[in-house]
């Protein structure tokens, strides 16, 4: 989305008030910002927030063999079925998928609680 748009990390980063590219280029590599960077973001970009939680990019399993290598035989399953039936998705159940996606990634950022 940001290339699309022809800024670097550095440009974006400058838009949403941060002083170095770090922060953007862990956004684009699948992090979810906090709230109010959230915002920031989805607005110099010119987009919802819902929209930019539902445009990220979803590899796929092809594109990042190491990461398929890493699941159980389960996963391995799972994440073909997925990719199976997103080829015969709509674009609305695309937008959704992509969402719960956001949605569980930033759950797995969370602090692990302790037993």
């Amino acid at each position: 989305m940001r290339k699309s748009r022809g800024l670097s990390q550095l440009e974006l980063a400058r838009k949403i008030g941060l002083t170095t590219p770090g922060a953007v280029s862990n956004y684009e590599k699948g992090r979810i910002p906090r709230g109010d960077r959230l915002h920031d973001l989805a607005a110099a970009l010119g987009v919802t927030v819902e929209l930019l939680l539902t445009s990220i990019e979803m590899p796929k399993v092809s594109e990042t063999p190491e990461a398929y290598l890493q699941l159980n035989r389960g996963d391995r399953e799972i994440v073909k079925e997925v990719e199976k039936l997103l080829l015969e998705a709509d674009e609305q159940t695309k937008k959704d998928l992509k969402y719960e996606i956001a949605k569980i990634k930033r759950l797995a950022m969370l602090p692990k609680k302790r037993a």
